[in-house]
């Protein structure tokens, strides 16, 4: 990875103590349902490059809450952020 930038966890929650293991996620989670709408892949890119500065590492992908997803946006999300994370490697 280059270097600033730390592994993020995708769709993974905090860890329970009455499951204990070794990854351990961020309290507070990024939301990124707004990714490739509201917010361009330029856009997106900054947040995530930012969001670990911040403590960051607990990604939310789910696009359905307000109103939910349509054929036209399943996966956009997770395009954005297959190509940020090609750019981490």
């Amino acid at each position: 990875m280059p270097s600033g930038r730390i592994p993020i966890y995708l769709g993974i929650h905090a860890p329970c103590p009455a499951r204990p293991h070794r990854l351990h996620v961020s309290r507070l989670c990024l939301g990124t349902m707004t990714f490739g709408l509201q917010c361009d892949e330029p856009a997106s890119f900054a947040i995530l490059d930012r969001a670990p500065a911040g403590g960051i590492t607990f990604l939310d992908t789910a696009d359905v809450y307000p109103l939910g997803g349509t054929l036209e946006t399943i996966g956009r999300i997770e395009a954005i952020l297959g190509r940020w994370l090609e750019g981490a490697a």
